[in-house]
């Protein structure tokens, strides 16, 4: 009897060890968690392996997780939920604005018209043998329906060739010196009409306000190249700005 004792005892501790989890990377503990799950809404734990999450629960059940090697954080009540997923963003865009080299400092007003055109001035003041300039972004709300006119940039920069992007992301304001070097005149059609298109005044005139994707095919073939070496950085940057904002997953749009 006491020999089945001792083996059902043995049998049960040898059970216990197997069981017993491996040592996570990490854990966090004391936090407010939001899990999704239905069945487990909120939890205490999480326990990180090789960048998995390997548990959700309680403090008590994590601390199986703990080894010596394994980082433990105290999250002393803070709350932790689920990642980000942007299922609509622009990398490559914003890699190549960013990586303008000090023109990607500048950053349009949207309070008002007067303060887009003081800070275009702005622009111009501290880069006067500028030859090009993109930057965003302007609120289009303040120029109405009939929106903004080319000939306003025109006043700030006669030569330079400048294409302003909208707050919207889908359109662009350009003066004439932009249009001339993209080849557009009055002739250009649109790309699609009621669409992707170059807005007109009440007589005819190109306005220099582009809606859509109708000045891609021109401004791709005149636009200053982009060096390479330069994108992946800025690409990188920009991902790694969304990283720390809870965002983990990002679809190029």
């Amino acid at each position: 009897m006491k020999k089945n004792l001792l083996t059902l005892l043995i049998a049960s501790l040898t059970t216990q060890m197997t069981l017993a989890a491996d040592p996570a990377d990490m854990v966090l503990k004391n936090g407010d968690i939001l899990t999704e799950n239905a069945k487990q809404p909120y939890a205490e734990a999480i326990a990180i392996d090789d960048g998995k999450i390997v548990f959700v629960g309680s403090n008590d059940k994590v601390a199986e997780y703990v080894g010596k090697d394994t980082k433990v954080d105290d999250l002393k009540g803070k709350f932790v939920m689920p990642s980000f997923i942007d299922s609509h963003a622009h990398p490559g865009m914003v890699a190549v604005t960013s990586s303008n080299g000090e023109l990607a400092k500048y950053q349009l007003p949207t309070t008002s018209k007067e303060d887009t055109y003081d800070y275009l001035r702005k622009i111009a003041k501290e880069n006067p043998e500028l030859p090009f300039l993109m930057v965003g972004t302007w609120s289009n709300p303040l120029w109405g329906v009939k929106g903004p006119d080319r000939k306003e940039i025109d006043e700030i920069f006669p030569k330079t060739v400048v294409i302003l992007l909208d707050s919207s992301g889908h359109s662009y304001w350009l003066n004439s010196a932009a249009l001339a070097a993209f080849g557009i005149d009055e002739n250009t059609p649109d790309l699609k009409e009621g669409l992707s298109f170059f807005v007109k005044d009440e007589n005819g005139r190109k306005t220099g306000w582009v809606k859509e994707f109708a000045l891609i095919p021109y401004m791709a073939a005149a636009m200053p190249k982009v060096d390479p070496a330069l994108l992946a950085p800025a690409i990188q940057s920009y991902l790694d700005g969304l990283a720390k904002k809870g965002v983990s997953t990002v679809m190029d749009a």
